[in-house]
């Protein structure tokens, strides 16, 4: 029963991750975009 906790983890982090690049992403498109 540890190990799908573990799992769980993980992938909540990785979307933790994925998450937090997309907004910089965003907001690293949306200043290039203001500055054209």
């Amino acid at each position: 029963q540890v190990l799908p906790k573990m799992l769980k983890e993980k992938v909540s982090k990785k979307d933790f991750i994925i998450g937090a690049l997309e907004e910089e992403i965003e907001a690293e498109l949306r200043d290039l975009l203001s500055i054209i």
